[in-house]
């Protein structure tokens, strides 16, 4: 019987950077550096010299940020592939509502930060590529109050949405490990095992 196994895999670590916007139709029209894994309001906080949101009430100088769609970017080459090798877009974590562009064209969208992303993006590929991940608004349930019950309706921390020992602070975008993963594979024989 035949099975696929693994053999190799390498992974391909990418610069980002990101911007916003307020609507999906409209691109962002300046990009800053992006820290993955992170959060894009810490992204604009730094860039921007804000002061850390969990003193005082600065909090209240980010809730702007939660209203945008946010555009990471990332460019690489085509990696080298011999027989039997495929490229994947590997992400273990991007908050919250998102959707996958490579080259412009749309190959995933997702909502939930907990599931990972494995993508086949070989036939994609050209020699040059852009990725990006488009990050949609902060969910809320309600506009106002301002807060935790908003988060009745997704899987994130309601304490981020505000409580009384905790600033406001709703957190966007790539925050776990994100790759391209070369990986080869191998058809092989194995006794004894049921492929469905």
């Amino acid at each position: 019987m035949l099975s696929l196994l693994i053999n190799k895999v390498i992974a391909q670590q990418l610069n980002w950077s990101v911007g916003f916007s307020d609507n999906l139709a409209t691109s962002p029209s300046e990009f800053i550096p992006a820290t993955v894994p992170g959060a894009v309001q810490l992204d604009f906080a730094k860039a921007r010299n804000h002061a850390p949101y969990y003193y005082a009430e600065n909090w209240r100088d980010y809730l702007w940020m939660e209203d945008k769609f946010y555009t990471y970017k990332s460019t690489f080459k085509k990696p080298k592939l011999d027989v039997g090798e495929r490229v994947y877009f590997v992400s273990k974590g991007i908050d919250y509502k998102f959707d996958i562009f490579i080259n412009n064209k749309e190959i995933h969208n997702q909502e939930g930060m907990f599931s990972w992303v494995r993508l086949d993006v070989t036939d994609e590929l050209s020699e040059n590529n852009e990725l990006k991940i488009i990050v949609h608004p902060v969910p809320k349930s309600r506009l106002y109050p301002l807060d935790r019950v908003q988060a009745n309706h997704v899987v994130k921390p309601a304490v981020s949405y505000i409580w009384d020992w905790h600033p406001r602070l709703v957190p966007l975008g790539i925050w776990d490990d994100t790759y391209l993963e070369k990986r080869e594979w191998l058809i092989s024989k194995m006794s004894g095992l049921i492929i469905p």
